[in-house]
């Protein structure tokens, strides 16, 4: 359809073309009055002659008017259509600007609060800096010594309590196991206890260096010795004390002939059995048990042996590197094909390069830490997802940390012989959340486990890293896949965020940060 610009432009060429139309009218009424006199002066040849030039006056005028009347409409219609074309093009011109003023305001917007939250995680880091200082100045030489005699290691600050009067606080701190040592069918859950505050030390005993718990439950499924001690900010501190804890799978059967009583015609679940800890890279010696998803007898052989053995629920000392292979059968027969699991033992550091809760990845001059697991960071904690990528940088910078970029997670995932997944080159629907309806706790699938020690980098949820998309560089890289992305969710597996403002359901992320330099 014309606009009203167009119309109101043709009746002005209509209008401009008004002097041709008044010749046309003058030159009809002369040809009718010649007419009318030749009539008037009489008939025969005369005027015969008059009707002639009446008829031929009458088709010249109409000819004219018809070409002059043609002439205009064409006129009108191109210069309509002109007009029409140019302010659709000035239309689109002045929609084009606007829309990308408006995607410049939005991302303007986006880079403001990201820099304004970046500077408030930077001022909190400052300030808990500045109470961590102010409460070890307060610490004596007693307090020294009493740590030195611990075991050599400062209980970190505890930032939640007020300054105290070490003179007046005279109670020796003391650690309780909610779930105490012995025989125990299935894992354990312990939870330690104190008597005050204080902060407590653990390992197990196949271990030289301590762990500081961070009030999380301890998960304790293959039968071992639980050692732990205990200081508090007074210096006072505990002797080391054990607790040893046997434990018998529930889905371990020693021998075929307990597993002749299952029901073969209703028991179709086939046997999936895995190391727990899982291979890869680990520091001092390693003890190692068995999980099964059900009742079932599992053989084991290390390295180039060719005679199987049945494992009795005891744990398998690993301290040199090797493989072990294994295999499992039900009562029924079912049978879970031969699998193995690479192990490299490492002396433990005399210096750790990472902070508690991180595992070093370290390839040629590639050398940085990694979460162990998504973000909260803390094995059975449910993993923070729906969470934009600025979020996930405010949260790793309050921290110390960054986010890891696109190729420092593959090379954390992948190891250094280039796993297609953390486990090994093949997908096993088993052995991470892949397969699966939503996501699980973080470290509920042991065998998830990287070559350096990171878990769930296949499946679960997909991480942010802060590496920018390749196809449109204000996007980033998301990688890992989640909880259904099956054979897609190996370490190079690269999908790519919409805006980096925006927040997804199944994506989370874990943080890294660079080596920590000894002293520092």
């Amino acid at each position: 359809m014309l606009s009203l610009a167009a119309i109101i432009a043709a009746v002005a060429i209509f209008f401009s073309h008004k002097e041709e139309w008044e010749k046309i009218a003058e030159l009809i009424e002369k040809t009718m009055g010649v007419a009318q006199k030749g009539t008037q002066a009489g008939g025969g040849k005369e005027g015969n002659t008059s009707q002639e030039a009446y008829t031929d006056s009458m088709k010249r005028a109409l000819k004219i008017a018809q070409e002059a009347y043609a002439d205009s409409l064409k006129r009108v219609l191109k210069f309509a259509q002109e007009v029409h074309a140019d302010s659709m093009k000035r239309a689109l011109k002045v929609a084009q600007e606007a829309h990308a003023d408006s995607l410049k305001t939005a991302l303007k917007v986006a880079h403001e609060a990201h820099a304004d939250s970046v500077k408030r995680a930077a001022l909190t880091a400052a300030d808990s800096l500045k109470r961590e200082n102010a409460l070890k100045s307060m610490k004596n030489s007693k307090s020294a010594k009493t740590a030195e005699s611990a075991g050599g290691e400062t209980a970190p600050a505890m930032l939640e309590q007020p300054p105290i009067d070490c003179s007046k606080d005279t109670l020796t701190p003391m650690v309780y196991l909610d779930s105490i040592g012995g025989l125990h069918i299935g894992p354990v859950h312990v939870f330690l206890k104190t008597n005050k505050p204080c902060t407590v030390y653990w390992r197990f005993d196949s271990s030289t260096s301590w762990n500081v718990w961070n009030s999380d439950t301890m998960v304790i499924d293959c039968t071992v010795t639980l050692v732990y001690k205990a200081m508090d900010r007074c210096g006072r501190a505990t002797e080391p004390r054990q607790e040893h804890y046997e434990i018998r799978p529930l889905g371990f059967v020693e021998g075929a002939q307990q597993l002749q009583s299952v029901n073969c015609t209703t028991d179709t679940l086939m046997p999936w059995v895995y190391p727990d800890p899982a291979g890869g890279l680990h520091y001092g010696p390693t003890r190692v048990c068995f999980q099964a998803n059900k009742p079932c007898t599992v053989y084991w052989r290390f390295g180039r042996d060719t005679s199987w053995q049945v494992w009795r629920s005891d744990t398998l000392l690993i301290d040199s590197a090797t493989t072990l292979t294994y295999k499992a059968i039900d009562g029924c027969g079912h049978a879970m094909g031969q699998m193995e699991a690479y192990y490299v033992i490492r002396p433990v550091r005399k210096t750790f390069p990472c902070p508690v809760g991180m595992e070093p990845v370290e390839d040629g001059s590639k050398q940085f830490c990694i979460d162990r697991y998504e973000w909260p960071d803390r094995k059975g904690a449910i993993p923070q997802s729906y969470v934009s990528i600025f979020q996930a940088m405010d949260s790793c910078a309050v921290v110390g940390k960054r986010l890891c970029t696109s190729d420092e997670w593959s090379l954390a995932c992948a190891g250094p012989d280039s796993f297609t997944y953390p486990y090994g080159r093949r997908y096993s629907p088993h052995a991470c959340v892949t397969h699966d309806t939503t996501m699980r706790r973080s470290g509920s699938k042991p065998e998830c486990r990287a070559f350096f020690g990171a878990y769930d980098m296949s499946g679960n949820l997909a991480e942010w890293t802060s590496t920018p998309a390749k196809r449109n560089a204000h996007f980033y890289n998301v990688m890992g896949g989640f909880w259904e992305s099956g054979p897609a969710s190996g370490c190079f597996n690269t999908q790519y965020s919409y805006y980096p403002q925006n927040r997804h359901n199944p994506v989370g992320f874990r943080c890294c940060k660079d080596f920590v330099s000894p002293g520092k």
